[in-house]
């Protein structure tokens, strides 16, 4: 297990010289359950050398390394970088390599390393050369389910080179390497430890770090915008999200008239239950996926390590999810209306309804996930902790939906208090499921 520090940083605007910097942990202390992994461990260590960390299994070396990263709280100690950049915290700063490689099996080498290349670092200018260095030019359009372990190993590594960060965090880095190929890792983490002196940031960075129109804002809507569009890729990819939605949303529409028999009346009166049912449980089928993905292959640990803020990372996707998942059911809703016997004007209220209340379910949706990613078989558990918290946008989607028809209550006044509901879910939404992701994680 490697912790490297090279001289170099990206920086806003034009290079110039800088000081050294250095990185230190004091007293560092670590506890998982009720059992002590390690305390009191101290390091020193400057730019442009590298640290060994050492011991049989179970000592705490991948503890240790997570917790550098971020990925772990820090039970006791402090961790400083000194002379570093002041508006990046460590982990912004540092590339995690560990036990997973965070790939897509549905995305082609290229697709994969160019996500993390604008995730992680500023562009798709050194993805050619990354690849090229770790000898996968030639098979750049190959699907990253076909790669064997090393060259998938090989894959990761250039993840480091094609988004520069001054600080690399290896834990068990030449795993599935054959010969030849730690041969080059090893020449690759020499080149990373004689690279010049860090340039300091842009004189106007430090105020505009965030800001639209900056280059530091510039950098996180790319990073949330290249998440948007993997994420959609993805479920258009790998299948199970509009598809499958819209298939159970059929079933359940075609079903429900059987149990309640052939009054189309009946069927009419209750045609805008029934959608607003379907669509509902529709919505949480492909929930469970919507974290545990990126936590089993590693994605997640980037994710959290990215400069974007996480609350963005995951509205970004909960937008993905709703666009692949929540807006086909509110189009396939107003042809399953005409199997219910619904007329025209309830048809169009039903899917405004929909409009307005499936992306509250979506983001209600990213709670439960985010509080089940971590636990074994939380899949199952995502709906029993969903469901509970959506009644409230079903009763109102529902009676909007009646009042646009039938009356007697004005279709205003429960569509206003429907699109209060959407509102505040996504804003508290992906607050709370950051917050969950974050404390599920540690």
């Amino acid at each position: 297990m490697y912790l490297l520090f090279s001289r170099i940083a990206p920086a806003w605007g034009r290079p110039k010289e800088g000081p050294r910097v250095r990185i230190s942990a004091s007293n560092l202390g670590c506890v998982r359950g009720s059992r002590e992994i390690f305390r009191n461990v101290n390091f020193s260590l400057p730019s442009g050398e590298a640290l060994a960390v050492v011991g049989p299994n179970g000592a705490g070396k991948s503890s240790l390394l997570r917790m550098v990263a971020g990925l772990l709280r820090l039970d006791s100690g402090r961790l400083e970088l000194d002379g570093g950049d002041p508006e990046l915290t460590i982990p912004e700063q540092a590339h995690y390599l560990g036990h997973l490689d965070a790939l897509k099996p549905a995305l082609s080498v290229a697709e994969n390393l160019a996500f993390w290349a604008v995730y992680l670092g500023s562009g798709l200018a050194a993805t050619g050369q990354a690849l090229e260095a770790v000898g996968l030019a030639a098979i750049r359009d190959l699907p990253a389910g076909y790669l064997s372990a090393g060259q998938r190993r090989r894959l990761s590594i250039a993840r480091l080179l094609a988004a520069p960060r001054p600080i690399w965090l290896f834990d068990e880095a030449a795993a599935a390497l054959d010969q030849n190929a730690q041969g080059r890792l090893i020449e690759l983490m020499r080149a990373h430890l004689r690279r010049r002196p860090h340039p300091r940031r842009h004189p106007c960075a430090a105020r505009d770090r965030g800001r639209a129109g900056t280059p530091a804002g510039d950098h996180v809507m790319r990073a949330l915008a290249a998440l948007l569009r993997r994420d959609i890729r993805l479920a258009v990819r790998v299948g199970g999200g509009a598809l499958m939605g819209v298939l159970f949303f059929l079933i359940v529409v075609v079903m429900v008239p059987f149990a309640l028999g052939p009054d189309l009346a009946l069927l009419a009166r209750t045609g805008p239950a029934i959608l607003w049912l379907g669509a509902l449980l529709a919505s949480l089928l492909a929930l469970d996926r919507l974290f545990a993905a990126d936590h089993e292959d590693g994605s997640l640990d980037l994710i959290l390590m990215g400069r974007a803020p996480l609350e963005l990372a995951v509205g970004a996707k909960a937008l993905a999810h709703w666009l692949t998942t929540g807006l086909p059911l509110v189009i396939a809703a107003p042809l399953l209306g005409l199997f219910l016997n619904l007329t025209p004007a309830a048809i169009g209220a039903v899917a405004l309804t929909l409009l307005a209340g499936t992306p509250a379910l979506t983001c209600i949706g990213l709670i439960g996930a985010a509080l089940a990613v971590a636990l074994r078989r939380g899949g199952l558990l995502v709906p029993v902790l969903v469901l509970p918290l959506t009644v409230p946008v079903l009763i109102f989607g529902v009676a909007a939906s009646n009042a646009a028809v039938t009356g007697p209550m004005p279709f205003g006044t429960p569509f206003t208090v429907l699109v209060a509901l959407t509102l505040a879910s996504v804003v508290l939404g992906p607050f709370a499921a950051a917050a969950a992701l974050r404390h599920g994680l540690d």
